[in-house]
């Protein structure tokens, strides 16, 4: 990696990180929406210093483009159940932080205690022009 890609990662990763917990913070669910959004465009961010041109292009395309708009969409054709507010009882919400952190345990302890193999793998550059080539010869099968 060159030092563009070194100095740009961190405020982009911030940019995600910021952006995520304010989904799931967020009580209005069209800002949360915006702030899904924004984090995709995030991790489109990190697929170009990646040089990963095709895939951030696809995020933009599919994950921004489409389906963030029609989560904006039913939002707002849904306005009426947005004033409605579901509360739960004091048990309730312990119950599930208590389920919450117990799967989050598990999953961080399965993450330390798997024995994760390592590959020496060689960086093929391949273009996109490439990329369609293989699409449509060896991977058409895969690929429909």
């Amino acid at each position: 990696m060159d030092i563009f890609s070194n100095l740009a990662f961190y405020p982009i990763a911030a940019v995600i990180v910021i952006s995520a917990a304010l989904v799931v913070s967020l009580r209005n669910v069209f800002y949360a929406a915006l702030s899904l959004m924004l984090c995709f465009f995030g991790v489109a961010a990190l697929y170009l210093l990646q040089r990963a041109e095709f895939i951030a292009g696809a995020q933009l395309l599919i994950y921004i483009g489409a389906i963030s708009v029609l989560i904006i969409f039913a939002i707002m054709f849904t306005k009426d159940l947005a004033h409605q507010h579901a509360s739960g009882t004091l048990l309730y919400r312990i119950g599930i932080g208590f389920l919450l952190l117990l799967l989050f345990l598990m999953m961080t302890g399965t993450f330390l205690l798997t024995a994760w193999p390592r590959t020496e793998t060689a960086f093929i550059n391949t273009s996109i022009r490439e990329l369609g080539r293989l699409m449509i010869t060896t991977y058409l099968l895969p690929f429909e």
